[in-house]
């Protein structure tokens, strides 16, 4: 079994920053919808985030959490128009603080892919 999380993370930090040139904002976002996908998943198979594998996240769990997302949305947009100024969910995502407290991205290993 692959375990996924250090998948997503080179995906995360290679792909996306090196190869894509994506922006923190970028990244964020992608990162806490993993996190979301990860906490569904372990919910649904009974196991923790960090012990996922690849194996585990198939097209049928996939679209369940999908499903799931537009279930709460709708719910959230129901709930919006009953309360104003509905709460929105933040997950806050981990950082690792560099040298004097800065937050810093680890250094590509080659040069970022230009888009035209």
């Amino acid at each position: 079994m692959t375990p996924i999380a250090p998948l997503i993370e080179t995906f995360l930090r290679d792909t996306l920053a090196c190869q894509r040139g994506a922006s923190r904002h970028t990244r964020d976002s992608y990162a806490s919808s993993f996190q979301l996908l990860f906490v569904f998943a372990a919910d649904r198979l009974k196991d923790k985030p960090s012990a996922l594998t690849l194996e585990q996240i198939d097209a049928g769990l996939v679209s369940t959490f999908l499903e799931h997302l537009e279930d709460e949305r709708k719910k959230r947009g129901r709930d919006a128009q009953r309360s104003p100024g509905g709460d929105q969910v933040v997950l806050p995502l981990p950082r690792v603080p560099a040298a004097g407290g800065a937050r810093a991205d680890p250094p590509c290993t080659g040069d970022p892919v230009q888009e035209n």
